[in-house]
């Protein structure tokens, strides 16, 4: 079948121009495994262009996060930012506040690293960072 360049490229989605005037994007990410049913992702605006801003802003972003099945895996930084907010549920406000401390201060040295690609040799890279940066534990003092 011939094309006459006009034709989106498979798995692009589709483009829905609504009754009201308004636009929307929208494309299949693929199957939920828990549940099996399709999942998509949808943007709308009132202008196609709108639209399209919206729906590649929301592709860029699952894709940074790895969300996106078929992407790359996404940067350390994201996921620990995702961990911490689940993380933050389950304990107390005083151990969250030590603990993403700490792991903020991680993700300033090796947060731009993917989370496939990490190494031992980035978490050595890190401790040596962090162990210039933080002050050394105090000793105790017996009496």
């Amino acid at each position: 079948m011939a094309t006459n360049g006009r034709r989106r490229t498979k798995g692009a989605g589709s483009i829905i121009h609504r009754k009201d005037g308004s636009w929307e994007f929208r494309r299949e990410i693929g199957r939920d495994p828990a549940t099996g049913r399709r999942r998509f992702i949808t943007a709308k605006g009132k202008t196609k262009a709108d639209a399209r801003e919206r729906f590649d802003a929301k592709i860029d972003e699952l894709g940074r996060t790895g969300r996106l099945p078929g992407g790359r895996s996404p940067y350390l930084r994201d996921y620990a930012e995702c961990w911490l907010d689940e993380y933050r549920m389950h304990v107390k406000p005083t151990t969250y506040r030590t603990r993403a401390g700490r792991i903020k201060a991680c993700m300033e040295v090796i947060g731009c690293v993917r989370l496939a690609d990490l190494t031992a040799d980035h978490i050595r890279k890190c401790m040596r960072v962090l162990g210039k940066r933080l002050a050394p534990p105090r000793s105790r003092t017996t009496m």
